[in-house]
């Protein structure tokens, strides 16, 4: 996915930034009425937008039953195991 595709593609997210690190968990939407979760940090701490890609793209894959309680009014979608 592109940087825009995945702007867009974010259903719900955390972010946290702490004297210059940031971490989040991101809720992504799939092409197929699924979805995922990442967790992870990362140095992109100047815009939150720049630390959620980075994090979507190589953050950590939670599983579904964490994903499930972090966001639990994503219920309607699939998740992606």
């Amino acid at each position: 996915m592109t940087t825009s595709e995945l702007t867009d593609r974010i259903i719900q997210s955390y972010y946290w930034n702490s004297n210059g690190h940031a971490v989040a968990i991101v809720a992504i939407q799939g092409y197929s009425d699924d979805w995922a979760a990442y967790i992870g940090g990362s140095d992109y701490t100047e815009y939150e937008i720049d630390a959620k890609i980075d994090i979507a793209q190589y953050g950590a894959k939670l599983s579904s039953d964490l994903a499930k309680l972090l966001f639990p009014s994503i219920g309607d979608l699939t998740y992606r195991e």
